[in-house]
């Protein structure tokens, strides 16, 4: 698709492609003012919801992108929605000292707080026999690719040991991919949340289950800013529970990913898994050794 022959996109000056991420949508910058990203229109109804949700979002908060313009031509969909400048955190972290680091992570986790809170019409779901069921497939088909390791045994043994704390949790909107890659810094500032490709309904703290396992890969202390900003001190009790357990979900979740294709560096996200089982001494504790207990006495 030649996006300069969208309406409200026919003076552009400068399009860019942005190839960045795992996407199966073509991104284009436009101006340094518009994203646009475009998708086989098999993905139409799918991609709507997510606009319209963007839509409902930007009217609430100037920390994500407004959305423009939704609509198929040529035999693809598309969706134009606000450019929002800056540099993504996992590039820009290094230009900032650790106290730079900490607050731009705080500031991302208050606003994704505000973006759950935000009220929206939500599916009706059971979400423990939802995740029940989803985590079980993911372990067999771990099984089937013959993929083992010792802190895997542990990390599901914990889950189905908690995996009932489930019941009756609150369902929201989630982003549905929390990390520095989708965290714009301006100024050395959290300056939004972009990439709702993700989005989703179910438990608001599942949306932190990445925190762990990426960020604390870029910078250790905005990813304690990301904790610190969206969690308040009465509530530490019945989070690190849930925190933890959505940790090791994850860590499932993410193997199986890898070792579904070879492109997504398999040896790589292992790394990154046992690491972040080990932070938790392979689940014997909930807090990760990379927080810090006194911050919640």
């Amino acid at each position: 698709m030649d996006v300069t022959q969208l309406k409200m996109l026919r003076n552009a000056k400068v399009v860019s492609e942005i190839k960045k991420g795992f996407s199966i949508d073509k991104k284009y910058q436009v101006d340094e003012t518009y994203l646009v990203r475009v998708f086989p229109k098999e993905l139409l109804q799918t991609r709507k919801q997510e606009f319209e949700i963007i839509q409902a979002l930007g009217s609430q908060t100037p920390f994500v992108p407004r959305a423009y313009d939704f609509g198929c031509t040529g035999g693809e969909g598309y969706m134009i929605i606000g450019y929002v400048r800056g540099e993504d955190a996992e590039n820009g972290m290094f230009s900032l000292s650790h106290s730079e680091q900490f607050k731009a992570g705080f500031s991302a986790g208050e606003i994704l707080r505000e973006v759950h809170k935000i009220p929206l019409d939500t599916p009706k779901m059971n979400w423990l026999d939802f995740q029940t069921a989803k985590f079980k497939r993911k372990v067999e088909e771990l099984k089937e690719l013959e993929i083992t390791a010792s802190f895997l045994t542990e990390t599901e043994q914990f889950v189905y040991e908690n995996i009932a704390r489930l019941k009756n949790r609150p369902i929201c909107l989630q982003h549905g991919d929390f990390h520095p890659a989708n965290i714009i810094l301006k100024n050395k500032k959290f300056a939004g949340l972009i990439d709702f490709n993700r989005l989703e309904f179910g438990d608001p703290l599942f949306d932190l289950a990445k925190i762990g396992f990426f960020t604390t890969e870029v910078s250790i202390p905005f990813a304690r800013g990301n904790i610190l900003g969206y969690i308040d001190k009465e509530e530490v009790t019945d989070f690190w529970n849930l925190y933890a357990l959505y940790t090791a979900m994850h860590i499932t979740s993410a193997v199986n990913w890898a070792a579904k294709n070879e492109s997504r560096n398999f040896n790589k996200l292992m790394n990154y898994a046992a690491k972040t089982a080990a932070s938790h001494d392979n689940f014997q504790k909930l807090m990760p050794d990379w927080m810090n207990e006194e911050e919640f006495k």
